[in-house]
């Protein structure tokens, strides 16, 4: 499993909550996984708090309820985002598109099947990407000086 790693000084100190963006369960579960093998090197084993999301799916309901009411937690709770990134087969080979991946869907987004028969045969394609932490503090503080000239029932929706 190729990763950006986390440092474990940052894991072992406060609260987190993790933002998974996942396309299916095949992606949860590898985030998930990748989360607790790196919590046990740490040796911070509690539970892991995350709320997974499908934020690049514009087709879905992103059920940002849950999200919202994970974000009304200690302000200073750590919210770490994290996705799955598939590399393309042979990438390191050739950059050009297959006639196969035309015909099969992209493999940089493979469905629920096709992800967990990747895991199976070729691991290193996927990768943990971890976006940059911010308390729930400080993601607030900057929706709010983003909508300072817009109506207050925008910053309202975030809280």
């Amino acid at each position: 499993m190729r990763t950006s790693a986390l440092p474990h000084n940052f894991l072992a100190s406060g609260p987190k909550l993790f933002v998974l963006d996942t396309r299916n369960a095949v992606e949860r579960d590898y985030l998930l996984n990748h989360l607790q093998s790196t919590q046990s090197d740490s040796g911070n084993a509690d539970s892991i708090n995350f709320v997974s999301l499908r934020i690049l799916d514009e087709n879905t309901d992103m059920r940002s309820s849950v999200l919202a009411e994970k974000l009304r937690d200690d302000p200073q709770t750590m919210v770490v985002p994290l996705r799955v990134a598939w590399q393309l087969p042979g990438f390191e080979k050739k950059r050009v598109s297959k006639k196969r991946h035309v015909l099969l869907g992209d493999p940089r987004q493979p469905g629920k099947l096709r992800a967990w028969a990747i895991l199976k045969r070729e691991p290193r394609r996927a990768h943990c990407l971890i976006g940059q932490p911010a308390s729930i503090q400080a993601l607030q503080e900057r929706f709010k000086q983003q909508n300072i000239t817009g109506d207050q029932t925008r910053s309202e929706v975030f809280a």
